[in-house]
């Protein structure tokens, strides 16, 4: 019985992306969102960037606005991405999003990554009025 080979073609494949799981800021430790924090390779001409998408009212995914945090629209490759402006009201639930960008047949590897929460500060003492003699009450 005859037997074909038939010569495949398949596609080359230049980029991919990583979608975290979800990351709710309520299990977290801290007060607010610190950064995101990575260690990646980019060999020769590849790219490796990161973006955060929070989970909107509608139960949705979708970039933070670069105007709440700058450059999410294009990505960062700069590890820690600080976090510590953010609303944690508003982006109370996040994920990370990594976009891979192969070149020549080289592609980057991410080895790990973390969103940490801010540790926040412990005040202690007495709290005085304006004039620094009179305790304020409360």
């Amino acid at each position: 019985i005859p037997f074909d080979i038939v010569a495949r073609v398949y596609p080359a494949i230049n980029s991919g992306s990583l979608i975290s799981s979800s990351i709710d800021f309520d299990d977290g430790t801290g007060p607010k969102w610190d950064a995101l924090v990575f260690s990646d390779t980019t060999p020769g001409g590849s790219d490796l960037t990161y973006q955060i998408q929070y989970l909107t009212s509608t139960s949705s995914w979708a970039l933070i606005p670069d105007v709440d945090l700058t450059g999410n629209s294009t990505g960062t490759s700069t590890s820690p991405y600080s976090l510590q402006n953010l609303n944690r009201t508003t982006y109370n639930t996040l994920r990370i999003l990594a976009n891979f960008i192969c070149s020549g047949g080289t592609c980057p590897t991410l080895q790990d990554w973390t969103l940490d929460w801010s540790e926040g500060i412990v005040v202690s003492g007495t709290v005085k009025e304006l004039n620094q003699s009179s305790v304020v009450s409360g």
